[in-house]
C-alpha cells in the first residue's frame, strides 16, 4: 500500500498546468451540502435526497445519459458522497485511508468506494422539484483501461482520489438559459477541489448540441480540440492521455492551485 501512499503524497505537491481563478474558496461542511446553497431564480443548489430518485433519474436521461440501475439504488440508500462527506468533515486524507481499507476488502469494495466519491448534486425550485441534476464520480471504466494497458495498479488506484468525470449535466427545458447549470457546475467543482482532487472532466457530443462547447468554456474549462484528448501526466507520472471516443470532445478544469 505504501504505492498508493507516495502517489497521494505526490499529488498533493502537484501543479497543475491551469490555475482557475474564482471557483469559490469557501470551505463547505457536510451539512451545508445537504442543506445546500442559494441558486439562481430563487432555486436551492444541494445534495440529492433519498425521494428524488426517479425525479433524477429522468432528468438526467434528458442529457442523453441512461444513468446505471445502481444510481438510483444509491440515491434511495443515501450512499453517494458518503465518502466525500468525511473528507469535507475532517481532512482529505481519510480518502486514502478509505482507499486502503477497499483494496484491503477486495470484492465489490473499490466499486462502492466510487459511489462514496461519487456527488449528485440538484437544483430545486421554491416548490422543491427538481430542474437541474449533476452527476460526477471517478473514471472508473478509463481507470480500469488504463491497469489493462500496464499502467501500474497504485497509480490507476491513487487517481480516485485525483480525478473526477462530469458524467451528466442537465437542466428542464423551462429552466434552462437562468444559470442552473453554471451553478451546478460550480459547487461540484467547489467540493471535489476541496476533497483535493486535481482534475474534473467530462464529455459532451457537439453535434447534439453546438452551444455546449461555449458554455463550458465561460465556465473556466478548457474544451478540448475534436480528436484531441487531456494530458494526465501531472497525476499519473506517466505519458497518459484521456481521448475521447466518437463525435465527442472533452472539457477539463484543473484545480486552482495554492
Amino acid at each position: 500500500m505504501g504505492t498508493i501512499e507516495d502517489m497521494a503524497k505526490r499529488r498533493s505537491k502537484t501543479k497543475g498546468p491551469r490555475k482557475p481563478a474564482g471557483w469559490l474558496p469557501q470551505r463547505v461542511t457536510p451539512q451545508r451540502l445537504r442543506d445546500g446553497w442559494v441558486g439562481p431564480s430563487k432555486t436551492t443548489i444541494r445534495l440529492v435526497r433519498p425521494a428524488e430518485a426517479d425525479a433524477v433519474v429522468d432528468l438526467l436521461r434528458l442529457a442523453g445519459e441512461e444513468p446505471e440501475p445502481t444510481v438510483a439504488t444509491s440515491i434511495r440508500a443515501e450512499q453517494i458522497a458518503t465518502v466525500l462527506g468525511r473528507a469535507l468533515d475532517q481532512t482529505p486524507r481519510v480518502l486514502v485511508e478509505d482507499l486502503k481499507t477497499a483494496v484491503r476488502n477486495g470484492g465489490g469494495s473499490l466499486l462502492e468506494l466510487s459511489v462514496g466519491l461519487g456527488l449528485l448534486l440538484v437544483s430545486v425550485d421554491d416548490d422543491g422539484a427538481v430542474i437541474g441534476a449533476l452527476l460526477a464520480h471517478p473514471p472508473v471504466g478509463f481507470l480500469t483501461q488504463l491497469e489493462e494497458r500496464g499502467v501500474p495498479t497504485g497509480r490507476t488506484l491513487a487517481a480516485y482520489l485525483a480525478v473526477a468525470k462530469v458524467k451528466a449535466l442537465a437542466v428542464t427545458p423551462s429552466a434552462r438559459g437562468k444559470g442552473i447549470g453554471a451553478a451546478l457546475l460550480r459547487r461540484c467543482g467547489q467540493v471535489y477541489w476541496q476533497c483535493g482532487y486535481h482534475l474534473l472532466f467530462g464529455q459532451f457530443d457537439p453535434a447534439k448540441d453546438g452551444g455546449l462547447a461555449d458554455f463550458y468554456s465561460k465556465q473556466g474549462f478548457t474544451v478540448a480540440p475534436k480528436d484531441g484528448g487531456i494530458d494526465m501526466e501531472v497525476i499519473f507520472g506517466l505519458p497518459v492521455t484521456l481521448h475521447t471516443e466518437g463525435k465527442e470532445q472533452a472539457f477539463y478544469r484543473w484545480r486552482h492551485n495554492t
